[in-house]
């Protein structure tokens, strides 16, 4: 099975994921990323400054081959009296 990293970027931080997970294929690591990073952005896009979550995920030869983000976006409407 293809073995894929997925580093994850947030307000900020970048966290490299060294170890990596084998996956059936590359649709497969997109979902794990789509979760992931659906995952984490429930928990920290109301407190984090920029409000975007990035999962970027790269294969074997640690090539880049998949980004995912999720960002939360507020507009306050003022209401008419």
């Amino acid at each position: 099975m293809p073995h894929f990293y997925f580093d994850l970027r947030e307000d900020g931080r970048f966290i490299c994921d060294e170890e990596g997970q084998e996956c059936r294929d590359l649709d497969h690591a997109e979902q794990i990323a789509c979760e992931v990073a659906a995952e984490v952005g429930r928990d920290a896009l109301p407190e984090t400054e920029d409000r975007k979550i990035i999962l970027e995920v790269r294969n074997e030869q640690k090539q880049r081959v998949l980004t995912a983000t999720v960002w939360l976006e507020v507009v306050r409407v003022d209401p008419r009296p």
